[in-house]
Formats: C-alpha cells, sequence, structure tokens
C-alpha cells in the first residue's frame, strides 16, 4: 500500500503507526519538489514502476479532485472516499466523476475484499 498525501513523510508514518499498525510501502508527501507532488503524475508513475504494476493493476483512493485528476493523467481507476465528503457540492462531483464511489469505509473494504 502506498500513500500520496498533501502531508509530510513522518506525520504519515506517525499516524499510519498509531491507527493502523503499520507503515505504508511507499510514501510521496509534501516534502517532495512540486512536480512530484499530487496532482502531478509523478507518484502514480512512480509506484507502478516500483511495484511491476500496469494501470489496470491500480486503484487510487482519494477524497478530493486533485486525486482524481492525477488518477485520469495515468489511466488509473479512481476511488471516492466519500465518508470524508460533508458539502453537498463537493459529495456530487466527487459521485458523479469518479469510477467508483465509497460511502463508508467499510463499503471500501468490501469491494478491495471481494477483487
Amino acid at each position: 500500500m502506498t500513500v500520496v498525501s498533501h502531508s509530510e513523510r513522518n506525520r504519515i508514518e506517525r499516524d499510519y503507526s498509531i491507527h493502523c499498525g503499520f507503515v505504508p510501502d511507499e510514501i510521496f508527501g509534501w516534502e517532495l519538489p512540486e512536480q512530484q507532488r499530487k496532482p502531478h503524475p509523478y507518484p502514480i508513475k512512480e509506484i507502478l514502476k516500483r511495484f511491476n504494476l500496469q494501470e489496470t493493476d491500480a486503484l487510487m483512493l482519494d477524497d478530493l479532485k486533485p486525486g482524481l485528476e492525477m488518477a485520469r493523467s495515468c489511466n488509473v481507476d479512481f476511488a471516492a472516499a466519500g465518508w470524508s465528503h460533508f458539502i453537498p457540492e463537493i459529495k456530487q462531483q466527487m459521485k458523479s466523476e469518479s469510477k467508483y464511489y465509497f460511502e463508508t469505509v467499510e463499503e471500501f473494504n468490501r469491494f478491495v475484499l471481494s477483487k
């Protein structure tokens, strides 16, 4: 599992360690040069290369449009994390533009485990 975030690596590592009990395999955080940060395609292209994946092997999960734009630029399927949407306009936009939309973490978990 990888994380592409507007947070710094050390915060991502801390949060995942505390709340999930593990650290992601790769982290692309805010400390990277601008052209290597979300929404630029670099993180996805690098993830595909490092893990020897095709675009069809990956799924990007995010809650906002920069993640959607990044996934589209790399021809990777996108799933919207709807559990973080409270503004109706954002929720509707993400529902209409995403290939997958999940209202809860449990829905997303069932989807991933069924693949």
